[in-house]
């Protein structure tokens, strides 16, 4: 039966693994402080298909830690996985070095593949992964679906000059203020609100 973790300690697995593969194959940062968490990254949480992000230093408070934040929409364990590996692989070698050289180079030290903008774990990373996996179990958090969330509704009403046809929306506030009237200048009458 697989060990009970945290999510941090489930992520924690995953990120020691990446920076000593890298370690190990002569890519390191020894000035690399990191923080690996579920958040939501810079494209909000609506609808978004970015998994993670590494946020260099110039981001934190301390102005020395990396901040990865993990798209908490995730719910492959093979998936985040791969997501947890990307993002670190940033944080080692450095935010400006991009999708580049280093980053492909260092992709495939972490057994992944595919585009570097949007890896995944390649044959040797998936059985390492499935190995993980049954030893330590599934991602312990259950992803956020956003279910509940209602999408805001629009507060501004329609009014329409009945003669030309022109439409305005406005709130509830301004009509209260005073009546619409058609400011096209063609006609002189009261707009019908709703």
């Amino acid at each position: 039966m697989a060990k009970q973790n945290t999510t941090q300690e489930w992520i924690n697995r995953i990120v020691l693994w990446t920076i000593t593969t890298l370690e190990q194959a002569g890519v390191s940062n020894p000035d690399l402080h990191l923080v690996v968490s579920p958040g939501f990254t810079s494209g909000g949480s609506r609808k978004t298909k970015v998994l993670g992000q590494c946020y260099s230093p110039e981001c934190a408070a301390d102005g020395k830690t990396n901040h990865v934040f993990l798209n908490p929409r995730m719910n492959d364990n093979i998936v985040i996985i791969g997501a947890i590996i990307h993002e670190v692989i940033h944080a080692v070698i450095g935010i400006d070095k991009k999708h580049g050289a280093a980053f492909k180079s260092a992709m495939a030290i972490c057994n992944l593949t595919g585009k570097a903008t949007s890896t995944k774990l390649n044959e040797a990373g998936l059985e390492w992964a499935k190995k993980i996996i049954t030893k330590y179990g599934d991602y312990p958090r259950p992803s956020f679906t956003g279910a509940a969330i209602k999408k805001q509704t629009t507060n501004l009403i329609k009014a329409q000059c009945p003669s030309c046809g022109y439409i305005i929306r406005l709130t509830n506030k301004w009509i209260e203020f005073a009546h619409p009237q058609c400011p096209s200048g063609n006609c002189d009458c009261d707009m019908i609100v709703g």
